[in-house]
Parts: C-alpha cells; structure tokens; sequence
C-alpha cells in the first residue's frame, strides 16, 4: 500500500511538472500515465492483480504502448521512443510472468518500468524549456524537424 501511495506521488508531480514546465507532449505523456494507471486499478482490484496474466491489463499495456508510439512518431523529442521501450519491457515481462505464473519477480519486474516512465515524464518535463531554448525552437510538436535536427548540425549543413 505504501509502494502504490509513493507511485501516486510520483505520478502526480510528473502532472505537475508536465502541466508546468513540459510541452504538448509531455502533458499527454503525463496524462496517458495517469489514464493508464486509473484503468488498471479500476479493472484489477490489488487482491488479484498478482494472479497470472489477465487479459484486461494486457489490452490496457497494449493500448499504452500504442500511444507512446504515436506520440514518439508524432513528436520531435526522444523520450517518447523510451516510454515505449520501457513498456514494451512492462509486456514482455507479463509474457514471462504467463510462463512462470507463482513466481512474483516477474510481476514486480513489470511493474518497475512504470517507474521509469514517470520519472522520465518528469526530468523531460522540467528539461523541456531549457531544451526548446537552447535548440532556438518554439514550433508547433507536430510539425516536422527542422532542417538542422535532420542533418544533426546545429548549422543545418
């Protein structure tokens, strides 16, 4: 109970930090955590989260990292690229825990990359003004990369 309150924590300063400093797309990476979250504790009460793999959690880690996919391919930024890989390791380690249903590591396993992804919403978060500023851009999260962030120049040749 304790461990869960301290995540909550967490998961509310990245909404503050995302709300506050981040971009458009740090606020629906703090949102899509917490939506995320809120699912899997109303589909999955704590007495039966632990028992072997549920199909609910599946489709709603599936569906989580389908966003952070989009939002990786829809942003500029890198930190959407390693939400989805922290995810990504989330599912596998549900795969494993389907292989080895009483061995508790594997789900503790998958619950530890959440804890990355929230802390990594809240370091870009709190980075975000100073990266714009030192890259000199303020465009719009969808449009396209500068020419310099194509050539990886900061001259753009």
């Amino acid at each position: 109970m304790v461990i869960a309150l301290i995540f909550d924590t967490l998961l509310l300063i990245a909404l503050i930090a995302a709300i506050w400093r981040g971009g458009t797309i740090e606020r629906l990476g703090a949102a899509l955590c917490i939506l995320a979250t809120v699912l899997t504790v109303v589909s999955s009460p704590l007495r039966i989260r632990f028992q072997g793999v549920r199909l609910d959690l599946l489709t709603i880690d599936m569906a989580t990292l389908l966003a952070f996919v989009a939002l990786a391919r829809a942003s500029r930024r890198f930190w959407p690229i390693w939400a989805a890989g922290l995810q990504m390791l989330s599912i596998i380690c549900m795969t494993a825990e389907a292989l080895a249903p009483d061995n508790l590591a594997y789900a503790y396993a998958e619950q530890v990359w959440s804890w990355g992804i929230v802390v990594l919403i809240v370091v870009v978060s709190l980075r975000h003004d100073a990266t714009s500023k030192g890259r000199g851009s303020s465009r719009n999260w969808s449009e396209g990369p500068a020419e310099n962030e194509r050539t990886g120049s900061p001259t753009g040749s």
